[in-house]
């Protein structure tokens, strides 16, 4: 029998005599001494050591002698004087003797190794202890044996003195926790001889630091090295072709690890808890991860993973928080459940493209991810695989998956957006629950959306529904508290309950005629929720059964897209007028002012604002004050302006909030207090809320005037009712708490202390604020013209942090309690602190002072700023009109009217603050060209006609009182000794013009002005006419003299084209006529003698692009352009221009490859990473072109470029993995490298440079910003 079989023998023979001796300890004596002489025969044995066992109540050594006739006898030593008979002791035995043979041996056993230091320890196995050294030698041959982790406690040589272990040549196997828990014994030599090494042999030799295996080892078995905490480093032969489970688990100081190249098999938990492990490369051969292999490996950086790898096990990876990149084989096509949960730093993991199953919790925290793309092989996503990757922005999804899984994105807060494929068929429980999800489309093919999907998205705004849908289940966007419109498709029939729970904002809700189910609480706290539908649908029962206002769908669609309605009422009547706005070649000042920036004086005069500075901005050389407050006040007076405009564009807004808040809450009060009365004509009540005139009287005359002319509504008998409930609403609690939920602004309301209207009006003023702010931060972001970029931008700063102080001062509870609400004293003390209203009320004179007379000033500069600054606010806006007006348009197409609508919003009130700019920009124009450039006539009569087309632009655009369905805009001027008269269609005198008489007005599609032209010393005369109304014009000599005129059309895409006759001599009383003036392309005139006789006629006038202007011909760039160039270095970009005096002397540059150059829209060039790239100049209207190809190398001397961290010249995912590295301390930057890795400029290398990088490279941003 082998001594591995004995071993296992013993052990059932000691459990029974454990039970045995138990026993004993109750039986008589008798039977106790004849028991003492009974004998057990076995099979052959030898002589065992003595065991050792000890309980918690009293310690007992066992010593079992089994003789060579296989005889044992059983002796019993108490070291306690009383023996305990009892049961509980009893027990306690029983329990004692089946302690777990993992616990860690008992301090308080003996040390055999105090009794014997040498014995047998297999069939042909020896052993000898040295105490003096510490060394244990074995010898022989053949196989260790077994033992148990209780009852042997590892091997008879367990000592705390053993150090070193020398097993000799022959033996082949060491057995079963043969040096279990040795915890000082630092070296073991292993013999070639040696082919298994068994389960636990060496578990928890916590200083075991070197272990060199012998090259035909083959098989280490389960937890062999366990807890060896000192082990750093291990070279596995290639006779190893499996590890099993937890052979090295928890050796955390393991760094190094080789493993066979042969190795087929890597088993659970194998290296789990390894926290020093840096790298692992996992060699061919290996098809699968087990589940924990490297589970816990906190340090874990580098992993090199097999093409032949097919699977990847349950959390192999987790914990791994210092891996912050791994690439994955093609070969992959499974990840286990929780494969990568918990590492918080990866940045950087690319799917393979055979991938197929993703299994539940796959990414878990992974904290640092930022963008993931699912390949389309993946056919199977368990449940939460991103759960609360909080990083995670971006998720690109195939169109080959079925369902969104339950906890998928839950926890994700920084992903704002996803798109979902057509796919998908269903959205499981909880999916986006909890996400930073701002918009979402739920495409046709998602027939369910689960419980709790949307739950607690915070930031949700917009939520559109294709038609497809059937079931929203119980609490799907609950808490969801920005979302304020829904609308439903046609498919829905199921809407589970609390739906919409807590929805604060949600406004209007639109249920279709197949709704068939409602929950019960779908719209709890959703006071002033509003239900449109089909009268008589379920909808409408449910709305009368649970309180809630309910309107026919059509009201729905009436009165909320007002913003859009004015811009498609623009685009399809007026859409060469609103393009001709848009366009800053169309506007003299723009054309002069860019021809001036670009001469000698111009850029002469920019860098004279660039050399003196001053405390609040740049200063003028010649007049010393400061160009950028001279920019805000030029956009104050820009804003106050317009102030009545936007005063009703916000009141507009404001007023349908109300209105549905007031109808509400009157319903409410009037059911409470059980006054039918006041509810016979709630019908007529409603209309008057949602009415215009409402909005008008609420701003005029406020809640009293409000309530007078309702009453004058109704009837006699209707009055007394009516006003009562109309007293009670404007301090009702329930008012109150309406008006909380639509957000007006307060922190509190209490409508005791509380003035209704002075709430209105702090209402309006926060949505005017918002309306500023938004173009404020446009300009400070988007203008090329410095001076407006920072004037712009600390006005919008002003515009937050006023409006937010105003809040704070007014709103809280001791002002209320103070009684500064009451009386005039609260609301003036509010306009004071509105930033706007502060500056309008305060400098109001001096304001309307500015526009009429600031471009009178006497310095030549500062008139050239105004204009300057009105010319780069008119570039900035009309971009900003049309990239607003670019996504409203696709919005629409898209069916996102909401969205639409928010951008209409914009483009109406860009719209209006760009026509300002391009009006006073002219102004700018005429004063310094009729001042200072005698030369620039053509300039100044260009500059009028622009002027009166603006003046019926505004009334086209902002007053239209009739719409003209076929128009378009012709101006005519004419400078001249002539009085002009106008004719209709019929030939009928409608207009005369009188030379040396300024005047100016309107009539139906007809602008005018005659003015005096300080350059020519005569008079011009300007029309602006609808093209299409057929007007036809004489002009009548008045005296001997040149006639010049202008024709200027308004073409399809809103540009300008000129036409003109120059110098045609008329004596008085004689006729210039000019038949009908329309679109066409050329403009007949005729001129008559006084005499009758006709002495010039032509049909084909000369036609101008631009009119007086130039057009480029061609473009060259200058020679003094350097083609080499380092890193770090800029040029100055000039273009040469054919002919030399080109009107529109600009050009649009690019780069082809903005990694090696940038190029600003000044020509500014700058060489921010080696390699070759060419720069190309484009003229304003895209016909001539110019480039040149430009080297540039590595500029050794200079820092780094920001974000350039490997010195490559790009920003890449190198680049954020150097970062991450040196953020967690394995990997060291030299100084030029830190300076370029610190993109937060906070002085210091982490995280958040490390993300920053990161989305620069995959393109989430597009500049590195100082604080973010």
């Amino acid at each position: 029998m082998r001594m591995r079989d004995r071993k296992r023998w013993k052990k059932v023979i000691s459990l029974c005599l454990a039970s045995a001796m138990c026993i004993t300890l109750v039986a008589p004596a008798s039977v106790q001494a004849a028991e003492e002489n009974s004998t057990l025969t076995v099979e052959e044995s030898t002589q065992e050591n003595s065991e050792e066992k000890q309980t918690e109540t009293e310690e007992k050594v066992v010593e079992t002698t089994v003789d060579e006739k296989g005889k044992i006898k059983e002796q019993e030593a108490s070291k306690q004087t009383e023996e305990k008979n009892s049961e509980d002791t009893q027990e306690t035995e029983k329990k004692t003797a089946l302690t777990s043979q993992t616990e860690e041996p008992s301090k308080t056993a003996k040390s055999r190794s105090a009794e014997v230091t040498s014995g047998q320890c297999g069939e042909n196995a020896y052993w000898n202890f040295d105490k003096t050294s510490g060394t244990l030698t074995i010898s022989g041959s053949g196989a260790i044996e077994d033992y148990d982790t209780y009852y042997d406690n590892g091997g008879p040589w367990h000592s705390d003195e053993l150090k070193y272990a020398i097993i000799e040549e022959g033996i082949t196997e060491i057995g079963e926790y043969a040096f279990y828990y040795c915890v000082n014994l630092e070296k073991v030599e292993l013999p070639q001889s040696l082919r298994t090494i068994g389960k636990g042999s060496f578990f928890s030799c916590s200083s075991l630091n070197n272990v060199k295996f012998p090259n035909k080892i083959t098989n280490i078995e389960y937890e062999a090295f366990y807890g060896c905490s000192d082990l750093e480093a291990i070279d596995l032969p290639e006779s190893i072709e499996k590890i099993n489970e937890s052979v090295f688990g928890s050796c955390t100081s393991l760094q190094q690890v080789a493993l066979p190249s042969g190795l087929k098999n890597i088993r659970e938990g194998a290296f789990s808890g390894c926290s020093a492990l840096k790298r692992i490369d996992i060699p061919k051969g290996i098809t699968g991860i087990d589940n924990g292999v490297f589970s816990g490996c906190s340090s874990l950086q580098q992993i090199n993973l097999p093409e032949t790898l097919t699977s990847i096990g349950e959390s192999s990876f987790s914990g791994c928080e210092s891996l912050i990149e791994i690439k994955l084989p093609d070969s992959l096509t499974s990840i286990g459940e929780g494969a990568f949960s918990g590492d918080s730093s990866l940045m950087d993991i690319q799917l393979p493209q055979n991938l197929k199953t993703i299994k539940k919790e796959a990414f878990r925290d992974c904290d640092a991810l930022v963008t993931i793309e699912i390949p389309k092989s993946v056919t199977s996503i368990g449940e939460g695989i991103f759960y609360n990757c909080s990083a995670l922005e971006t998720v690109l999804l195939q169109d080959n998956l079925t369902e969104i899984a339950e906890n998928m994105f839950e926890g994700c807060a920084s992903l704002k957006t996803i798109e979902i494929p057509e796919s998908v068929t269903i959205i499981k429980e909880n999916a986006f629950r909890g996400s930073g999800i701002q918009e979402i489309q739920i495409p046709g093919n998602v027939k369910k959306i689960g419980n709790e999907a949307f739950r607690y998205c915070y930031d949700l705004k917009n939520v559109k529904f294709d038609e497809g849908i059937t079931q929203i289940d119980e609490s799907a966007f609950d808490f969801c508290k920005s979302l304020e419109r829904v609308e439903l498709p046609e498919t829905l029939t199921y809407l589970g309950d609390t739906v919409f729970y807590d929805c604060n904002k949600l406004k209007k809700i639109v249920i279709r005629e197949k709704v068939s189910h409602i929950g019960e609480s779908v719209f709890v706290r959703n006071d002033n929720i509003t239900i449109y539908g089909i009268p008589g649908s379920y909808a409408e029962t449910y709305a009368q059964e649970h309180d809630i206002r309910f309107k026919p769908l059509s009201s729905f669609y009436q009165a909320t897209f007002k913003n859009l309605e004015t811009v498609e009422f623009w685009q399809t009547y007026y859409k060469n007028p609103f393009q001709a706005l848009c366009k800053s070649g169309n506007f003299p000042h723009y054309l002069y002012m860019v021809a001036n920036d670009t001469s000698f004086i111009g850029k002469a005069e920019l860098a004279s604002t660039a050399i003196y500075n001053g405390s609040d901005g740049v200063r003028d050389m010649l007049s010393s004050s400061t160009s950028v407050k001279q920019a805000e006040e030029i956009l104050v007076a820009l804003l106050y302006d317009q102030e009545e405009e936007q005063n009703e564009l916000a009141n507009v807004e404001v007023a349908q909030e109300w209105g549905s808040v007031l109808s509400r809450s009157y319903e409410q009060i009037a059911i409470a207090e059980g006054s039918k009365g006041s509810l016979d004509n709630y019908g007529l009540i409603q209309e008057y809320f949602d009415s215009n005139e409402f909005a008008d009287t609420m701003k005029k005359s406020g809640y009293e005037g409000v309530k007078k002319e309702l009453l004058k509504k109704l009837p006699a008998s209707s009055k007394n009712a009516v006003g009562d409930m109309l007293d009670k609403l404007e301090t009702s609690d329930i008012l109150a708490d309406s008006l909380d939920i639509i957000d007006v602004g307060t922190k509190i309301i209490d409508l005791q202390q509380m003035t209704l209207d002075n709430i209105y009006q702090y209402n309006l003023m926060v949505q005017l604020d918002q309306n500023y702010q938004d173009i404020l931060k446009y300009l400070s972001e988007s203008c090329i013209y410095d001076v407006v970029k920072q004037a712009a931008g600390k006005l919008y700063k002003l515009a937050n942090s006023n409006l937010e102080e105003a809040q704070e001062q007014l709103f809280q509870e001791s002002a209320i309690e103070a009684g500064v609400w009451l009386g005039e004293e609260g609301y003036n003390k509010l306009v004071d602190s509105v930033w706007f209203l502060k500056l309008f009320k305060l400098s109001k004179d001096a304001a309307v002072t500015f526009c009429n007379t600031f471009f009178h000033t006497g310095e030549t500069i500062e008139r050239k700023n105004a204009m300057r600054s009105m010319t780069y606010i008119g570039m900035a806006m009309s971009q900003y009109v049309l990239d607003n007006l670019a996504t409203m348009q696709n919005l629409k197409g898209e069916n996102r009217l909401d969205e639409a609508e928010e951008y209409a919003k914009k483009v109406v009130v860009s719209t209006r603050t760009l026509w300002k700019a391009r009006v006073e920009g002219e102004k700018c124009c005429q004063e310094i060209t009729s001042a200072f450039m005698p030369g620039e006539a053509k300039v100044y009569e260009c500059s009028k006609r622009e002027t009166v087309m603006l003046t019926g632009l505004q009334e086209l655009l902002f007053n239209p009182a009739k719409v003209y369905k076929e128009y378009w805009g012709v101006t005519a001027s004419f400078a001249c000794p002539v009085d002009v008269e106008v004719y209709d269609s019929n030939k009928k005198l409608v207009l005369t013009l009188e030379d040396g008489k300024e005047a100016d007005g309107k009539m139906e599609g007809l602008w005018y002005e005659t003015y005096y032209n300080p350059i020519t010393k005569d008079y011009g005369k300007i029309l602006y006419t609808d093209g299409s109304k057929n007007y036809s014009f004489k002009c009548i000599g008045q005296d001997a003299g040149n006639v010049n005129a202008f024709f200027d059309t308004l073409t399809e895409d809103g540009k300008v084209t000129t036409q003109k006759f120059n110098q045609i001599a008329v004596s008085k009383g004689d006729v210039i006529t000019v038949p009908t003036v329309t679109n066409s392309d050329s403009i007949s005139y005729t001129v008559t003698k006084k005499d009758g006789t006709v002495t010039n006629s032509q049909t084909a006038l000369e036609s101008l692009e631009n009119g007086y202007y130039k057009a480029v011909e061609g473009i060259a760039l200058a020679e003094t352009v350097k083609t080499q160039m380092k890193t770090g270095e800029e040029q100055i970009l000039s273009v040469v221009y054919t002919p030399q005096d080109a009107t529109i002397q600009e050009v649009d540059w690019t780069s082809s490859d903005e990694k090696v150059l940038t190029v600003s829209g000044s020509g500014l060039l700058k060489a921010v990473g080696a390699g070759k790239a060419t720069v190309t100049a484009v003229s304003r209207d895209g016909q001539k072109e110019a480039s040149v190809q430009i080297t540039v190398t590595k500029n050794e001397e200079t820092s780094g470029i920001l974000g350039d961290v490997d010195e490559d010249g790009k920003i890449g995912m190198k680049d954020a993995r150097l970062v991450l590295k040196a953020a967690v301390g394995s990997e060291k930057l030299t100084d030029v490298q830190k300076k370029a890795a610190d993109v937060d400029k906070d002085g210091k290398v982490g995280m958040k440079d490390a993300r920053l990088i990161l989305k620069y490279a995959v393109g989430s941003i597009r500049e590195f910003k100082k604080s973010l």
